[in-house]
């Protein structure tokens, strides 16, 4: 049975492989050219744009039969039959069709494996791929495309989903996030996860999740401050536009985007990405590279936006991983980015609502609001990053530490015998 199963993984694997073989060749040359032409590399009335928009074209077109084959061999893996893969044709609607759909293998039971193989079967199962491809871009693409007929005939404005104020935005992507936790738990069903070796037990450890909650938001306010103010007299316009990107419209919206955050966003941020994405990688390349990694991949996905304080946040995702090989359990961090978040909405809260409106903030209110505390900024970000350096000193995980999932995994083995 397990051999079976081994080579179902090992058939799907190698068909997501020719998906993304598929995929770059139909995508990778047509971001290229339009990065290009927007960088006015290529001027807009060049000859050559239309022979590149012909061979782009010609590649689009190519890219299909690996795509639509890998999506043949994909379903069959998964015991459909390989003539499902015709959905492919869809692109990414298709994609998420086809990954939506449970397999007929189903679960490895831990009872028919051996202690060695039952520790690594659960993250060799799960394809990190699947999930943050096929899951979320094939999802999104798919909602979008199904909401975008309905705001026409009701005559909405569809524009909303790219405003970042937007009620209708916070609202479709909550869904989006709870449709994508969704297949996400499935996964983890059908490879034998367990939830109480994600969170053992419900003790939190207060003292250590609100002192570093408490250091970490003075330190992301301060220096979060600092760094938007002397951004501020380089690039005002753009830093009023960043300033105000997420500024709600009243109360009401303000509370909404709290409740989100603090019930789906946060906690699915955290499960994916330090849960699974983390643990997953500590496997492969050890524990302080997967730390590293994770940094990186933050880095890449902030990069495009060029928010200035992007440092404050790549602090915050080191933080969270720390917390979660020191105390193996992921509640506590779930408590750690709920304290976070609702002490810096309280701040923001205090700072900036008048009266519970939210006004635009022009660049020149926001330097005036901040410039009486600027040394103030200075020496809480000093102060509390000494203390967050020794920190992440003391507890950065060993390289030969255990992941916290097999560390629980075991001790609860230990509990039966």
């Amino acid at each position: 049975m397990l051999e079976t199963k081994t080579i179902e993984t090992d058939k799907k694997n190698k068909a997501i492989k020719l998906i993304m073989k598929g995929l770059s060749i139909q995508w990778l040359p047509l971001i290229t050219i339009a990065v290009l032409s927007k960088a006015k590399i290529i001027p807009d009335k060049s000859p050559l744009l239309g022979v590149l928009a012909f061979i782009v074209l010609g590649l689009l077109i190519y890219g299909y039969f690996p795509f639509v084959k890998g999506c043949s061999r994909y379903i069959q893996s998964k015991g459909y039959s390989p003539s499902w893969g015709i959905v492919g044709l869809l692109s990414f609607v298709g994609l998420f069709l086809l990954s939506a759909i449970t397999p007929k293998n189903t679960v490895i039971s831990s009872e028919d494996l051996s202690e060695e193989q039952s520790t690594t079967t659960p993250f060799e199962k799960i394809n990190l791929v699947e999930i943050f491809l096929f899951y979320s871009i094939g999802l999104l693409y798919t909602m979008v495309i199904c909401a975008m007929p309905l705001f026409k005939l009701n005559n909405w404005d569809y524009t909303g989903f790219f405003n970042e104020t937007s009620g209708q935005r916070t609202i479709f992507f909550a869904f989006y996030i709870f449709l994508w936790l969704l297949l996400v738990i499935r996964d983890l069903k059908i490879a034998d996860f367990k939830l109480k070796d994600f969170i053992p037990n419900l003790k939190i450890s207060w003292r250590i999740i609100t002192e570093i909650a408490i250091i970490y938001t003075t330190f992301s306010i301060s220096l979060g401050r600092l760094i938007y103010y002397s951004f501020s007299l380089i690039l005002p316009d753009h830093m009023e536009k960043i300033i105000n990107q997420y500024n709600p419209q009243d109360f009401g919206m303000f509370l909404l985007d709290f409740l989100i955050d603090i019930l789906i966003t946060y906690p699915f941020h955290i499960f994916l990405f330090q849960g699974i994405l983390l643990q997953k990688i500590s496997l492969k390349v050890g524990n302080k590279k997967a730390i590293l990694v994770i940094l990186l991949i933050f880095f890449i996905l902030w990069l495009p936006r060029f928010e200035p304080n992007f440092l404050v946040s790549l602090f915050y995702i080191l933080i969270l991983s720390i917390l979660l090989f020191k105390t193996a359990n992921l509640l506590d961090i779930f408590v750690f980015g709920a304290i976070t978040t609702l002490m810096s909405n309280m701040l923001w809260f205090i700072f900036y609502a008048q009266n519970f409106n939210f006004p635009y903030l022009s660049i020149l209110e926001y330097r005036k609001i901040n410039e009486p505390f600027l040394v103030l900024y200075s020496i809480l970000s000093v102060i509390s990053c000494i203390f967050l350096v020794k920190f992440i000193r003391n507890n950065f995980p060993k390289e030969n530490d255990k992941i916290p999932y097999l560390k629980n995994r075991e001790k609860l083995l230990s509990q039966q015998f």
